[in-house]
């Protein structure tokens, strides 16, 4: 890990040095005036003109720091408390058709890691499944996604290698990233439904390939595989630099049908998306009735074969002021994603969440963001069975409404305030509900 992150620095600054001293036998030209600091992308700004010039070069280089400060006044499996935590994002991208200057196109190398810190509302007080923060993580330096990706036939196919999460790409609903709740980003019906194994989810991606297949703009086909079990972020794979495949933890696969509705160049109605996908584990499962039956030394395993599941997505912008109207740019999208798999060998069988997104709410305020989420998580009757035989609580489900609205103070500063209702935290039988209040920030360097 430290050598790899050497390398990118070595990388890093050999691409600043050939752009602060490339074209030296020219007359020096005048210094651009700096933009108000409000009005930049960046807290740090353009460095002088060198962040376009590594752009035009072919690097890009931003890092993001997410903190927030979460509470549960309210309920929870362990009491109310609250916590801060962080989470630094630092993301590096190589356009090797830029850098060799088009000898070499369709080419792109991307790093990301990050270094996250402070502790887990959930762990520590509420006790619920959905995860309360989309960054909630241990206190760790760790790599996130390492991947080659080579287009071909203008971007028609592409294809992917490296260190994958699925979640930057399979089951993704356009309006759901402003969300704080880990549910409406990684959804419970694959992230608890591997018995011993971990999908290659935030905060730990795994060895894989995907390739993609877009012929004609409103349509696309994708398909990956990746290593069976990404590991655990506190134990055994703490940084995140677990590489290669096992034969004994299998291959987890993901496909997925997409449909972009007046997504195009020259579209010009209400653009949508549409998503159909499913997902197998090639490992052995066992069915949960024979797990307990075997517990209690009434009856052996039972094979239930490979885990799978489908999903659904549709995400709609169903109005939107005219772009060429007087007055800021409003819109307003509703989102519904749903999943699913076999009870007989699945803790959660059935997962769905739907809400909606509006920008420009409020008058001047164009840029702001306001949204509402629901989510229900139900756990399968054979798990909750299964529990119960070997000494375990009885289960039903998980609810949350969230809502909350991202105040755009800068282009590179959002401010976040967020409240979150979870009914029957931990989804047991007897589980209180927990109400928990939040305030994120989001600064981009």
């Amino acid at each position: 890990m430290k050598r790899t992150c050497l390398y990118l620095l070595g990388a890093i600054l050999w691409l600043s040095a050939r752009g602060l001293f490339a074209g030296t036998d020219s007359a020096p030209a005048q210094a651009p005036v700096p933009p108000d600091i409000w009005q930049q992308a960046n807290l740090t700004g353009n460095w002088g003109g060198l962040r376009d010039k590594l752009h035009s070069d072919g690097v890009d280089f931003y890092a993001q720091y997410i903190s927030e400060a979460l509470g549960n006044p309210y309920g929870g499996n362990f009491g109310q408390g609250a916590i801060y935590e962080g989470e630094l994002d630092v993301h590096l991208t190589f356009d090797f058709e830029k850098m060799t200057g088009g000898a070499w196109k369709g080419a792109t190398f991307y790093a990301g890691g990050y270094w996250a810190h402070g502790p887990s509302l959930t762990l520590q007080d509420v006790g619920d499944i959905s995860i309360i923060s989309s960054i909630d993580n241990f206190d760790t330096v760790g790599l996130a996604d390492l991947w080659f990706q080579q287009n071909f036939l203008d971007n028609k196919i592409s294809f992917e290698i490296g260190q994958l999460s699925l979640d930057s790409e399979f089951f993704v609903s356009p309006s759901i990233m402003i969300f704080i709740n880990s549910t409406f980003d990684t959804s419970p019906v694959f992230t608890y439904n591997f018995e011993q194994f971990n999908s290659p989810l935030y905060p730990l991606a795994s060895t894989g390939a995907r390739l993609k297949l877009q012929p004609v703009n409103s349509v696309y086909f994708m398909t990956a595989v990746y290593n069976g079990d990404a590991g655990v972020a506190s134990t055994d794979n703490k940084n995140g630099t677990r590489f290669g495949f096992s034969a004994q933890t299998g291959i987890l696969s993901f496909s997925e049908l997409g449909y972009l509705l007046n997504q195009g160049k020259d579209d010009k109605g209400l653009p949508g998306t549409y998503k159909l996908g499913g997902w197998v584990h090639t490992a052995n499962f066992s069915t949960y009735s024979s797990q307990a039956a075997f517990a209690n030394h009434t009856g052996p395993l039972q094979s239930a074969g490979v885990g799978y599941g489908i999903y659904g997505v549709a995400d709609q912008t169903v109005w939107r002021t005219d772009p060429k109207a007087a007055g800021d740019p409003r819109s307003l999208n509703l989102f519904l994603r749903a999943g699913a798999a076999p009870p007989r060998n699945s803790m959660i069988d059935f997962d769905i969440d739907g809400g909606f997104a509006c920008t420009g709410l409020i008058p001047g305020r164009k840029d702001d963001v306001a949204a509402l989420g629901l989510a229900r998580s139900a756990v399968s009757h054979d798990f909750s069975n299964f529990s119960q035989a070997t000494g375990g609580p009885a289960f039903k489900y998980e609810a949350v409404i969230e809502g909350t609205y991202s105040l755009n103070l800068a282009p590179w500063w959002q401010l976040q305030p967020d409240l979150q209702y979870i009914f029957s935290a931990g989804a047991q039988a007897n589980s209180p509900d927990a109400f928990v209040v939040g305030l994120r920030s989001t600064v981009t360097f």
